[in-house]
Order: C-alpha cells, then sequence, then structure tokens
C-alpha cells in the first residue's frame, strides 16, 4: 500500500512538470496560432499519434464507452476541450504572473467542488498545506515584492484563466465516476472527443465573425511547441494525472498543481539560462512544504473518506 501511494506521488509530479512547459510554450505560441486551433492541432496530433496503443483496448471496451458516452463526454469537455481552450484564450492577453496565481487557487477549487458534489471535506492539515503552498506560488509570482499585489490587475484574460481552472478542477473531482475501462481506452476517447468539442467550439466562433482561425505563420515554425503538447502535455500528463487522482483522491491530488511556477523557473534555467534567485528557492521550498502537509496528515483516514 505505502508503495502504491509512493508510486502515486511520483506520477502526480510529472504533470505539473509537463504542464509548466505547455503554460511557457503556449504563452508564445498564441502569438502565431489562434488559442482554439492551437487546442484543437494538440488534441487532434494526440489522438492521432495514440492510435496505436489503442486502438485495440477501445475496440475492446467500446460497449463500456458507449454505456457511459455522457460521463466520458462530460470530462472530455471539462478537460481537452474547457481547460486547454480557456487556458490558451487567457495567455494571449493576461499575465504569467496572473496565471500563476489564479493557478494557485486550484487546491482550493477542487476541495469547494469536492465538497459541494461528494460532501467530501478538507482537514485542518489540507487548509494548512493549501495555505503554505499558495504562499509560495505567490512569492515566485510577484518576485519576492508582495507589494507588487497591489498593481496586478484583473482582465478578461484572467477570467479565461479562472474558468479553466474550474473545468479542470471538476474534471478531476468527477474523475472517479470514470467509466472501468483500460486506461489508454479513457484516454483516446478524451482525446478524440476534445479535438471534436473544439472544432464545434471554433465553428461557433467563425460562424459568429468573432475572429480568425488562421495560424500567421507556417506550420513548420509552430510545430515543435505542438508535438511538445501533443505528447507530453496531453498523453503524459493525463496519464499519470489520472493514474494518480485515481490513487489518493482528487483533493490531495490538486495540491501538486502548485509545483506548475516552481517547475517553470526549471524551464527557464534550462531553456533561457535564467538565474534561480533566492525568492525562487523560498517559493518553491513553500510550496513542497504545503504539499507534505496535504500528505502526511492522517493519510490513511484522508484516503478513506476520499475515495
Amino acid at each position: 500500500m505505502q508503495s502504491q501511494l509512493r508510486l502515486a506521488f511520483l506520477a502526480l509530479i510529472l504533470p505539473p512538470l509537463f504542464w509548466s512547459g505547455n503554460t511557457v510554450l503556449g504563452r508564445l505560441t498564441v502569438t502565431h496560432v489562434p488559442p482554439l486551433t492551437l487546442n484543437a492541432l494538440r488534441w487532434g496530433l494526440a489522438a492521432l499519434l495514440f492510435v496505436p496503443f489503442a486502438y485495440q483496448h477501445v475496440k475492446r471496451d467500446w460497449p463500456v464507452l458507449w454505456q457511459y458516452r455522457w460521463r466520458v463526454l462530460g470530462l472530455a469537455l471539462c478537460a481537452a476541450t474547457g481547460y486547454n481552450s480557456f487556458l490558451y484564450l487567457g495567455l494571449r492577453s493576461t499575465s504569467i504572473v496572473n496565471a500563476a496565481l489564479i493557478n494557485a487557487t486550484t487546491p482550493a477549487v477542487v476541495g469547494v467542488l469536492s465538497a459541494v458534489l461528494l460532501r467530501n471535506h478538507l482537514t485542518r492539515w489540507q487548509l494548512i498545506g493549501a495555505v503554505v503552498s499558495m504562499v509560495g506560488v505567490l512569492q515566485i509570482a510577484v518576485r519576492g515584492d508582495w507589494a507588487s499585489l497591489a498593481d496586478v490587475g484583473l482582465h478578461i484574460g484572467d477570467v479565461y484563466v479562472f474558468a479553466g481552472v474550474v473545468l479542470y478542477g471538476l474534471y478531476t473531482v468527477l474523475l472517479r465516476f470514470a467509466p472501468k475501462v483500460h486506461a489508454f481506452s479513457f484516454m483516446q476517447a478524451i482525446f478524440v472527443i476534445g479535438t471534436i468539442g473544439t472544432l464545434v467550439w471554433m465553428g461557433i466562433y467563425w460562424l459568429t465573425g468573432s475572429g480568425s482561425l488562421a495560424l500567421n505563420v507556417p506550420i513548420s515554425q509552430v510545430m515543435w511547441p505542438i508535438v511538445y503538447m501533443a505528447i507530453f502535455a496531453s498523453i503524459g500528463a493525463t496519464f499519470f494525472w489520472n493514474y494518480g487522482v485515481q490513487q489518493i483522491g482528487a483533493i490531495r491530488a490538486g495540491y501538486f498543481v502548485n509545483l506548475i511556477p516552481a517547475f517553470s523557473i526549471v524551464w527557464a534555467l534550462l531553456l533561457i539560462g535564467e538565474e534561480i534567485r533566492l525568492y525562487q528557492v523560498v517559493g518553491m521550498a513553500l510550496v513542497c512544504v504545503g504539499i507534505a502537509f496535504a500528505l502526511m496528515a492522517r493519510r490513511q483516514t484522508v484516503s478513506k473518506s476520499e475515495d
């Protein structure tokens, strides 16, 4: 049992790592690729690449997937279509600082949704962990200058990002109701439905004349970021996140999202050559301490209550 929990914790570290790269690359790519187009390309490529791995499983599990089609549809629209489309829409107009601040609310959003929908409640240690972890995210986001919070404004991009947080929180909480099929079958269903859902959204966007859906650069210039998003931020992150949530529950898994700003620093160090600052080290340490509080306190009791 303990080894299974450790494996789940390790699995939950990988999605924030992949998502942090998605946030950094997404912020750069949406200047050339409209948000909905980017999301459709990402999930469409993921669905295509995953066919060889999922085909036999989907063929065998199809009756179960069809039986629970509305559950699968809802989960796919929340995670693949909704969350990522709103994230890319938000990244086009909001700052990385604001996005980090909003993403820091994920544990609280998951906790509220769990309490409302499943009648689960945060423990005292989980509340402490949420606060400590959020302080760590803020420490990174404001670069150690807490007075700068007064200058953080709210605009439509922030609303988009928060809408994405709520949708992914809903997906995380309701993942326990996913049909009992092979992980690859469920993932492929998410990828395909997520792509179709985004294409429908694009159609509505085009019909209402809301803006262009065309790339303003050749596809070759944005190919590698999209490949990364498809393989790591879509296939890899979905697999490890689903596994971790199913093992330890939605509430505790939600805390791992706050690792995204910490991993973003690592990306900046490796890709851009930025130096690590003291405020970043302090922030990363607080995030890790907050997660540790949430995970270690009354582990066996909390696990039963969530699962």
